[in-house]
């Protein structure tokens, strides 16, 4: 059983469909949407955000063997603290359900003073208490710990992010994902180069305030800068991001949704791809620029720069940037370009769908641990 609450993650049950697996997906939202038509292969059965849903939804996953959880947020610690111990349950890790909780270690100064402006008001506090306890009773802030403790796995993309969280959280067993998932970005190659994309969304773990201050201090050597900021939600943060953009003629904001097939044609024209999360995220986004032949700047603070370090991946330090920007040296070299491609040649074949499933069996055939 897939227990998902966004849509736009259902493509990632494609591993599990391989004939190992017999299938079912419930959708847990507030708001009922056919999702038949946008994903044809799947059998999806909705479920309202209500006490009777979740009810069934428990129920329903009380009859599998194994129930996968896409983002362990509360009302999938809810069900999954109410699931029958025999059930193994795999929690597909996202990143935000434990970077928020180590969050000042995130953002940089200059997102800390945007976010410190934040306010919320007494009666919302009151209307999102009463929403949880309606929904997940008095204890509702407990079910996360509760529920990280009763899974069986966690699936995660590196052993490096899952040795770093766990130096703060007691963490289940570790599972790979595959990463054959990724073979959709293969090879693409790229076109004109004179777009700096800077940033994936209007999340504040982007930290866009500080590559903004950097550009402040470069000329623009005939780069494009663009800022995909149409997704994610609306906050003080967001307003100072906009409020600074209004000093900089030079940086050019996107808040329009994008379609796929336009946003794939951004990567195609970018010269680089400048990321300042300080934790792994948008990996789909790092694996679209380099099958592009985009140059990737990232912090050294994220897991992510180390690990596809060691995968012998060509990227960079984002301190580089103002001095590749100087010389004109913003754009991969042919043979870095080259040495990228064969790097995520050898990732795809490292860790395939089938060693996917020889794990899951380890995890089915240990009846008696937590762990596998």
């Amino acid at each position: 059983l897939h227990i998902h609450t966004d849509p736009k993650f259902l493509l990632l049950n494609s591993v599990f469909l391989n004939g190992m697996f017999i299938n079912h997906i419930i959708f847990l939202s507030e708001f009922q949407q056919d999702l038949s038509q946008r994903y044809p292969q799947y059998d999806i059965d909705y479920q309202p955000l209500t006490p009777e849903g979740l009810r069934h939804t428990v129920e329903f996953a009380n009859s599998m063997d194994l129930v996968i959880v896409y983002m362990l947020d509360t009302p999938k610690s809810y069900i999954c603290n109410r699931i029958n111990k025999s059930v193994k349950v795999i929690w597909r890790f996202f990143g935000a359900e434990l970077y928020g909780k180590i969050g000042h270690m995130m953002y940089s100064e200059l997102t800390k003073s945007a976010m410190s402006q934040n306010t919320v008001s007494i009666f919302d506090r009151f209307k999102y208490a009463y929403h949880m306890i309606y929904l997940y009773g008095f204890r509702y802030r407990t079910e996360f710990n509760r529920a990280m403790l009763r899974s069986n796995a966690i699936a995660m993309l590196y052993k490096q992010e899952y040795e770093y969280l766990s130096e703060f959280f007691r963490l289940p067993a570790f599972v790979q994902i595959p990463y054959e998932s990724f073979s959709c970005f293969r090879s693409q190659g790229g076109q004109t180069k004179e777009t700096i994309i800077l940033g994936n969304s209007r999340n504040r773990y982007n930290n866009h305030l500080d590559i903004l201050e950097l550009l402040k201090k470069v000329p623009n050597n005939g780069y494009t800068f663009v800022i995909p900021f149409n997704y994610g939600e609306e906050s003080n943060y967001t307003n100072r991001v906009r409020e600074t953009l209004k000093q900089m003629t030079n940086v050019h904001i996107i808040n329009e949704f994008m379609p796929l097939i336009e946003y794939n044609q951004l990567f195609k024209q970018a010269a680089a791809f400048v990321f300042n999360a300080y934790r792994q995220m948008a990996m789909a986004n790092i694996f679209m620029a380099i099958c592009n032949d985009v140059k990737v700047y990232l912090s050294p603070k994220n897991t992510a720069y180390a690990w596809l370090l060691s995968e012998d991946f060509i990227v960079f330090n984002i301190k580089n940037l103002t001095e590749d920007i100087k010389n004109n040296n913003v754009c991969l070299k042919s043979d870095e370009v080259e040495k990228n491609r064969k790097a995520f040649e050898s990732l795809l074949s490292k860790y395939s769908n089938e060693d996917f499933e020889n794990k899951v069996r380890i995890i089915f055939a240990d009846k008696n641990r937590r762990n596998p």
